[in-house]
């Protein structure tokens, strides 16, 4: 007969059930974490940075904010463009009362995003009663592999409107909208975003850099004056090659391609504002020499073309630079796309005489 390898009872039905401590110690672990980062940090503070999409920022904003009467959306090119104390400023002289402006530009930001944004913010009670989206021929480039992704800003409510009209195409989507939910409330996971902010304001009394799209955070200190002109580094290399690969994956026979699907999206923003009874304006954000010599002779005609022919269709008003009448050069450029602070004070001013002040006097009267 075989003597037993072990003399320990190993069969499940007659031993003695013992509890998992270790998991329950991680998980009292965390969930005091938890309490203790609630406890030291007000609700709403949280560490926005620029980004929507990987710290919740856009979801936080609205939720502890709510939309701005004035709204800026667009790709990182519209939120470097504009001076929010400048058009603030001119809100409250022309409406006579405080008003609140908040800049959505995202970095990367396609025309399927921004339609996402302005869903977004459409449902926000008050909704913005101006919204000014920011545009230049990548906004409606052609598109390129695994690119167009929206999930980024969608809640579960958003995932659900799109099961509605995608049906289970959006199934791949749900990870990323459960993540978005975890980084919108769980303050443990807002950690690995910003854990040297978090740690100085906690510690440190450090306040937490104010939010990019409620303030001016992207032109203050020394990086608000530099600028092509006077940059002790050129551009970085990989950056140039970055931007040149871009424009090379969408031309086509010496021509720059547009994406139907991107125009199309427009297109829904208008119909989205319009049947919510607010004002859009698109409006052009110039691009320096070392940008735009990269792109196809007739790039920047066929672009114009297309959002002519979209504000004709929508009736969308659409600005271009050139009918603003100002000049930029490389002493307002701070990079190979984005304005300095230079650049966009003198940008946001001429959209304030040609844009703010008659778009602001239609809302007063209204």
């Amino acid at each position: 007969m075989e003597t037993p390898l072990s003399t320990s009872n190993s069969d499940p039905r007659t031993r003695g059930w013992s509890p998992p401590w270790a998991l329950l110690l991680a998980l009292v672990l965390v969930g005091a974490f938890e309490v203790t980062l609630r406890a030291a940090l007000p609700v709403e503070e949280f560490p926005t940075r620029s980004n929507l999409r990987q710290s919740a920022g856009l979801r936080h904003v609205l939720d502890h904010h709510g939309a701005a009467e004035v709204a800026f959306v667009g790709a990182s090119v519209t939120r470097r463009s504009i001076h929010i104390p400048n058009v603030r400023e001119v809100c409250e002289e022309v409406l006579g009362r405080e008003v609140r402006v908040a800049n959505y530009g995202h970095k990367g930001l396609k025309a399927e995003l921004g339609e996402d944004v302005v869903h977004v913010l459409l449902r926000e009670d008050p909704a913005p009663r101006l919204i000014l989206y920011g545009v230049t021929p990548h906004q409606i480039r052609r598109v390129r592999p695994r690119e167009m992704k929206t999930s980024w800003v969608w809640t579960l409510q958003d995932w659900w409107r799109e099961w509605g009209t995608q049906g289970p195409g959006v199934v791949s989507e749900l990870p990323q909208v459960v993540r978005n939910e975890t980084r919108r409330h769980y303050r443990t996971f807002q950690v690995r975003y910003a854990k040297d902010a978090i740690y100085d304001r906690i510690v440190h009394d450090i306040p937490l850099l104010p939010s990019s799209m409620l303030g001016e955070l992207h032109h203050q200190g020394g990086g608000a004056r530099m600028s092509l002109r006077n940059r002790r580094k050129p551009v970085s290399a990989a950056d140039m090659e970055h931007l040149r690969e871009a424009i090379g994956v969408c031309t086509k026979d010496d021509r720059f391609r547009f994406s139907p699907s991107r125009i199309q999206s427009l297109r829904n923003i208008q119909e989205l504002c319009q049947s919510r009874g607010i004002r859009l304006v698109f409006f052009e954000i110039p691009l320096p020499n070392m940008h735009t010599e990269m792109f196809p002779p007739e790039t920047h005609a066929d672009f114009l073309q297309h959002m002519e022919e979209l504000q004709e269709e929508s009736g969308a008003p659409f600005v271009s630079f050139e009918s603003l009448g100002i000049r930029v050069t490389n002493a307002h450029f701070t990079d190979q796309s984005h304005l300095n602070l230079l650049g966009a004070t003198m940008m946001t001013d001429a959209l304030i005489e040609q844009v703010f002040r008659p778009e602001l006097r239609r809302l007063k009267s209204q």
